[in-house]
C-alpha cells in the first residue's frame, strides 16, 4: 500500500497525469527506483493503482497525510485561504449529475496545502466547510472565505478553535449587506475621520486596475447577534480598463467595469493589512487551481468511482507540496521551472522526496 501511495505521487511528479501513462512511465524507470525502494512486487498495472484510489478510505488517508502537512507549515499567525474546486470531467455524462466539489485549504505565505475535503453529494460548500474546519488547528490563524463562507455557523466555528475571519458580504446575507454597505458609504461620502483608506494600482495582461480599500473599527450597523465579534468594516472598490491596441501599437478601444465588495471581520485590523488580507485570499485560485488544472491536468481526470475522486486528488496535493518545499529551497523560480528540474532527474527528485517526508 504505501508503495502505491508513493508510486502515485511519483507519477505526478513525473507528468503523469493518468494511471495508464503512469504504469507505463514507471516501468521504464523501475531499475532507477529500485535504488530508493525495494519493490519486491514491482511496479503495479494500472488497474490496480485505480482500484487502490477507488476503496482506500479517504477520511483515514487525509487524517495521516494531512497531520503531515499540518507538521510542516506552521498556522499560528498564518493566513489560512478556504475555496472549493470542481473536476469537470468527474462528473458523469448524465447532464443531472452534480460536479464533484473539493474544498481546499491553503497557507498563503508559504503557498502550501493544509488540508482538503470534499463536498459530499447531498451537501453543499456551506454545510462541509464547517467539517473541514474541525480538522484544522486554527489558533492564531485568519481565515478568509469566499462570500458562501459569510454564514453564523461558519463564523462560530473559525473563532470557537481560537481562529479570526475576514469575510466579504454579499446579497446572500441581505440584511448584513445592507447594514454594512449603507453605512460604509455614508461615512466615505461624509469624508468621516475614522475611516482609514489606502489605495493601490497593478498593470498587467493588458489590464489596469485600481484598487480602492476603506476601513473602520466599528460594528454599530450590525444588529444580527451572530456578527457581533466583528470589529472591523471594510470596503474594496475596484475599477478594471481592459486596453486592447491596434497593429501600429496605437489604443484602439477599451472596457471599463467597476466593482464594490465590502467586509467584515472580527480583527482590529490596520487598512493595509486588510487590503493584503483581501488581495492574498485569491492565491488558492492563482497559486493552486491554476497549477492542479494547468500542470497536473486535474480538471480532465475522468476517475469518479469509489473514493476516487478525493484520493487522486490529495496524492496530487501531496506531489505539489513537494515542488512548494522545493520552491522554498530555490526562490524566484517559476512553477514550471521547479517541476522539469524535478521531472528530468529522477535520482535528485527521490533524494529530495526522501528528504521531504
Amino acid at each position: 500500500m504505501a508503495d502505491i501511495l508513493l508510486l502515485t505521487v511519483i507519477g505526478f511528479l513525473l507528468g503523469k497525469n493518468d494511471f495508464a501513462n503512469m504504469a507505463h512511465c514507471l516501468k521504464k524507470e523501475f531499475t532507477n527506483l529500485q535504488k530508493f525502494i525495494p519493490l519486491k512486487n514491482g511496479i503495479p498495472s494500472h488497474d490496480t493503482f485505480s482500484r487502490v484510489m477507488r476503496i482506500v478510505d479517504p477520511e483515514e488517508l487525509i487524517f495521516s497525510i494531512c497531520d503531515w502537512f499540518g507538521c510542516l507549515i506552521p498556522v499560528n499567525g498564518s493566513h489560512l485561504s478556504i475555496d472549493g474546486k470542481g473536476i469537470l470531467a468527474a462528473a458523469k455524462k448524465n447532464r443531472l449529475e452534480n460536479t464533484p466539489y473539493i474544498i481546499n485549504v491553503l497557507e498563503t505565505a508559504t503557498k502550501m496545502v493544509l488540508m482538503q475535503l470534499k463536498v459530499g453529494d447531498k451537501t453543499n460548500e456551506i454545510t462541509t466547510i464547517p467539517e473541514l474546519l474541525k480538522y484544522i488547528d486554527l489558533n492564531g490563524a485568519t481565515v478568509t472565505i469566499d462570500a458562501i463562507g459569510t454564514q453564523k455557523e461558519i463564523v462560530s466555528e473559525i473563532l470557537a478553535k481560537g481562529g479570526s475571519f475576514v469575510l466579504p458580504v454579499k446579497e446572500n446575507q441581505p440584511t448584513l449587506y445592507t447594514e454594512v454597505s449603507l453605512y460604509m458609504n455614508d461615512l466615505i461620502e461624509d469624508n468621516n475621520s475614522a475611516v482609514q483608506c489606502y489605495q493601490d494600482n497593478c498593470s498587467d495582461h493588458g489590464r489596469i486596475e485600481v484598487r480602492k480599500y476603506y476601513l473602520i473599527k466599528d460594528n454599530s450597523c450590525i444588529t444580527n447577534k451572530a456578527f457581533q465579534r466583528v470589529n472591523s468594516i471594510g470596503k474594496v472598490w475596484r475599477k478594471r480598463s481592459a486596453i486592447v491596441y491596434d497593429a501600429e501599437g496605437n489604443v484602439a478601444k477599451g472596457t471599463e467595469s467597476i466593482q464594490s465588495v465590502y467586509y467584515i471581520s472580527d480583527r482590529v485590523l490596520e487598512v493595509e493589512e486588510f487590503a493584503c488580507l483581501v488581495r492574498d485570499h485569491w492565491k488558492v485560485e492563482d497559486s493552486l487551481h491554476w497549477v492542479l488544472d494547468n500542470t497536473f491536468r486535474e480538471d480532465r481526470s475522468t476517475s469518479r468511482k469509489g473514493y476516487a475522486v478525493e484520493n487522486i486528488s490529495l496524492m496530487r496535493k501531496v506531489a505539489y507540496n513537494i515542488i512548494r518545499i522545493h520552491e522554498q529551497k530555490m526562490p524566484g523560480q517559476s512553477i514550471e521551472y521547479l517541476i522539469d528540474e524535478l521531472r528530468y532527474d529522477l535520482p535528485a527528485m527521490m533524494n529530495y522526496l526522501c528528504a521531504s517526508i
